[in-house]
């Protein structure tokens, strides 16, 4: 019977984080293929509009590829997926910390605050979630926890058989 130790709380959230970060940029990639061949197929196939749609292709998909591996990874017990989560959540909290300073134009408004004490609440919670995010980030690459439950094989606790006895005096 394999006696695994128990999935830290660090690394659950984790997986659920990079899961449901993952999910809406692997549907925004498919259909952005899909906007790309209308494009392509509307003005015409030149080489420099199929190889630039091709690099953007392959850069769309390696950006998703760092979350289905990361996600793969913590749910095997692989060391590699624990720092492609890391590197994973870091990028979104750098985009994020991106896109409050450059807003694009776009159908939605953005929400301005009225007066200094939403303005106020506002900040705090932007400092509490960073927080978090950084304490997540923390455990999840140097927590005591984390390093035993990556380092540890799933047949670890399972004793080896002696070696076989030596009969040299005969």
């Amino acid at each position: 019977m394999e006696n695994k130790m128990k999935r830290p709380v660090s690394v659950w959230i984790a997986q659920i984080l990079v899961l449901v970060a993952g999910l809406p940029f692997a549907i925004l990639l498919l259909l952005s293929i899909l906007g790309d061949v209308m494009f392509l197929a509307a003005t015409g196939l030149t080489l420099f509009s199929v190889v630039a749609s091709f690099l953007l292709f392959v850069a769309k998909i390696a950006f998703i590829s760092l979350f289905f591996f990361a996600f793969l990874g913590l749910a095997k017990r692989k060391n590699y997926g624990r720092w492609l989560s890391v590197i994973t959540i870091s990028l979104l909290i750098v985009m994020s910390v991106i896109g409050q300073f450059i807003q694009t134009s776009g159908p939605l408004e953005y929400y301005e605050y009225e007066n200094s004490a939403q303005r106020f609440g506002g900040i705090i919670a932007r400092i509490m979630i960073y927080g978090l995010f950084g304490l997540l980030i923390f455990r999840l690459g140097f927590g005591a926890n984390t390093k035993e439950f990556f380092q540890r094989s799933p047949h670890a606790d399972i004793a080896e058989p002696p070696p076989p006895p030596l009969f040299t005096n005969m």
